[in-house]
């Protein structure tokens, strides 16, 4: 069983040149136990909006070699604002068109870096190449 926690600092850049740039976080919660994984994203950029997305998968392939985990993953629960910067950030990582309770989809997480005595990995959503630095909780 892997309990993983993941958090970055996350800045909304308007396309106009004369907005404010907006900051907030962004937390990922990674859980994986058997081959099944779930993935938790909530996001804050307001003090009054907080936004998550849930997904849950199955293993279906393990590169022993690249320490890259294949899934078919799919959303099963999730909240978003109207504006929602989570909903944005997660079709980029996540590479998709839309975002869908129930629809499947794979995804390739690669560990990068485990520095396992400061419970610490560094992975990477394919095929983004979103990086995230994450804690080890177990």
């Amino acid at each position: 069983m892997y309990d993983v926690q993941c958090q970055a600092s996350a800045f909304n850049l308007s396309k106009q040149p004369t907005a404010e740039i907006q900051h907030g976080d962004m937390l990922l919660h990674l859980v994986e136990e058997g081959g099944r994984l779930s993935l938790t994203y909530y996001s804050a950029f307001e003090d009054n909006v907080r936004e998550y997305a849930v997904f849950e998968g199955e293993l279906l392939a393990l590169h022993t070699g690249s320490l890259t985990y294949d899934y078919t993953l799919n959303m099963t629960d999730y909240k978003f604002s109207d504006v929602s910067h989570l909903n944005e950030y997660l079709l980029h990582e996540l590479n998709l068109d839309s975002l869908k309770i129930g629809q499947l989809f794979p995804q390739s997480i690669q560990i990068l870096d485990a520095d396992l005595a400061r419970h610490f990995l560094v992975i990477k959503f394919s095929p983004s190449n979103q990086l995230w630095a994450c804690n080890l909780l177990y």
